[in-house]
């Protein structure tokens, strides 16, 4: 099981999706419970991220305050270790 965090990625050319692409599939099909979270600032990287894994789902947030973001942590590994 694997929670990979890739935090404020920014790049936005065309052959970007590409090489994403060959980053992302090989962990898309990862083991029960993997998750790939991907922040950034840009709906376009986030749509590109979707697509190559193959996720309809973007959640965007407006921001967290630190017990929140603790909660969401916390919650996160309960997940992992059910």
């Amino acid at each position: 099981m694997v929670l990979l965090v890739l935090d404020e990625i920014w790049e936005e050319e065309e052959r970007d999706q590409s090489k994403w692409e060959n980053v992302l599939v090989p962990l898309a099909s990862g083991s029960f419970g993997s998750k790939i979270l991907v922040t950034t600032g840009m709906d376009s990287i986030a749509l590109t991220f979707a697509k190559v894994i193959k996720k309809e789902e973007i959640v965007i947030l407006e921001g967290l305050e630190e017990d929140e973001c603790l909660q969401l942590l916390n919650t996160c590994i309960l997940i992992i270790k059910n």
